[in-house]
């Protein structure tokens, strides 16, 4: 019991606070500062997440079936957790905006500001250059997807296809596995300019987080926002294990996949949900909520995944 209590306040003060801290800087900035957030995040969209995705993807020496199996292993995971969200839904026959919330709450975590930075000090360099594949994957999945759940009525598939055509990172996954699929060696200027876009990137988006979560109001609609926290955070792991099996993936693999998939709601669900009047309050709700307690099942997560 004393082992287990060490090893959990240890993941917490060497992996875990050092992430809060750097959050709880940007939060406080935010709070204190008129911040122009939606310049902060475009330089996010636009610069950091192209550029270490594609830094990651182009010298990535992970086998190609494995880089495979985390492309499926994210797919699945937002089928299955899209089903368990769509059943009570259909069955309690939802209002659409209703349904369309729980989906953008429980199908999108936030495996870039807050994942990449917790999978770097947990798993070092090795364990972001896996982090960085699976936050590129639900990037594609997700800017479709969640623009095509907060907008249904407005933009339908063709204005959610329209803006994956228009987002950076799409290029940034395909140039990047194409450079390493064909063996090219960038020239380098080209290579050291995007290495030191890259290593920006982790400090800048977790310092956004905070920004971001400085804007978050109060909580509303509890029960809501707990049952799709509990989805989120208690049953996303349990099928992550379980999908990770099911494909073979192995070892630093293995525990990157779980840990990525086990984050809160991603930020970006609340911003969508503001923009097109989606229950805004709820989502924004759930973000808060299930980022707050994210602190003590990653961390007990973490344990798991490092003994």
């Amino acid at each position: 019991m004393l082992e287990a209590v060490s090893r959990a306040a240890s993941t917490l003060l060497e992996v875990v606070a050092p992430v809060l801290l750097i959050a709880a800087a940007g939060y406080f900035f935010g709070r204190k500062r008129a911040v122009d957030l939606r310049s902060i995040s475009a330089i996010a969209v636009y610069l950091l997440s192209p550029a270490i995705t594609f830094n990651s993807l182009s010298s990535s020496t992970l086998p190609r079936e494995e880089i495979g199996r985390i492309g499926l292993f994210v797919l699945l995971q937002m089928l299955t957790l899209g089903g368990l969200t769509l059943v009570p839904a259909l069955l309690g026959r939802w209002e659409r905006s209703k349904r369309n919330a729980y989906l953008l709450c429980v199908l999108f975590t936030n495996s870039g500001n807050f994942g990449l930075p917790l999978a770097q000090f947990a798993f070092g360099s090795a364990g972001l250059d896996i982090a960085v594949i699976f936050f590129a994957v639900q990037a594609m999945f997700g800017n479709t997807l969640a623009v095509f759940l907060a907008s249904q009525s407005r933009l339908g598939a063709a204005g959610a296809l329209r803006s994956v055509v228009g987002l950076p990172i799409t290029y940034a996954v395909l140039l990047g596995a194409a450079v390493n699929l064909l063996g090219i060696h960038p020239p380098a200027m080209i290579q050291k300019a995007v290495q030191t876009v890259a290593g920006a990137a982790v400090p800048i988006m977790l310092l956004l987080l905070g920004i971001q979560l400085a804007r978050v109001q109060g909580l509303s609609d509890i029960r809501g926002a707990v049952a799709a926290s509990v989805l989120r955070l208690g049953v996303a792991p349990l099928i992550a294990a379980v999908t990770a099996q099911v494909l073979g993936l192995r070892g630093l693999v293995q525990s990157v996949a779980i840990l990525q998939a086990s984050m809160p709601t991603a930020v970006s669900a609340a911003l969508w949900a503001i923009e097109f009047d989606t229950r805004p309050s709820f989502v924004t709700s759930t973000v808060l909520l299930s980022t707050l307690v994210s602190i003590g099942t990653l961390t007990v997560l973490l344990v798991l995944l490092r003994t």
